[in-house]
């Protein structure tokens, strides 16, 4: 029988820290398994530098933050990197949680979750 590991979020980043995994490997955990990230294509470069020039042009910093491509917190074993989160902007120094995420699109995470908890 094959069994995996179920990686936590701080095993996750202490590989990063021991350098095992460095800034350009495209991997992000979902549910304890390292999962590896599609190329950037040009269609999904397309769509994501639409969706930010959209937003940016459309909110101010005081409400709200746009993050490009960066890390999420969901919960003990996920922190995935989704293209485009839209996110409170009282948030800092810290990844945006559920509660806080008004708006996600990626092509890999697909989470109901949010939309419940907003």
């Amino acid at each position: 029988m094959l069994t995996t590991y179920r990686f936590t979020v701080d095993e996750y980043r202490r590989l990063g820290e021991a350098g095992i995994l460095g800034e350009d490997d495209r991997v992000e955990l979902l549910n304890g398994d390292l999962i590896t990230m599609a190329p950037i294509g040009g269609e999904h470069r397309t769509l994501v530098d639409t969706l930010t020039s959209f937003f940016a042009s459309r909110i101010g910093d005081n409400r709200y933050r746009i993050g490009i491509q960066n890390p999420i917190s969901l919960d003990p074993n996920s922190e995935p990197q989704p293209d485009v989160v839209l996110y409170t902007a009282s948030v800092r120094g810290r990844h945006p949680q559920p509660g806080e995420i008004f708006l996600l699109e990626s092509r890999t995470v697909f989470l109901p979750t949010i939309s419940d908890q907003n």
